[in-house]
């Protein structure tokens, strides 16, 4: 029986920069959101791992998937 995903968090990040903006992140603020995710046990996969997850293959990798 195949298990296919609900879901999978995704972020998006426009622009991270020195220079404000509406839709920036700071390069200090976007350290600390990615040290939280790694404390978190939070893992980055690649486009043929997610597409794989959602065929429900499952994950091979780590616990982000």
């Amino acid at each position: 029986m195949t298990r296919h995903a609900k879901g999978v968090p995704v972020l998006m990040y426009h622009h991270i920069s020195t220079s404000p903006g509406m839709i920036t992140v700071s390069p200090d603020n976007f350290a600390a959101q990615m040290a939280y995710l790694a404390d978190a046990e939070y893992r980055t996969i690649g486009s043929t791992q997610l597409a794989a997850y959602l065929a429900g293959e499952g994950c091979r990798r780590n616990r982000s998937c």
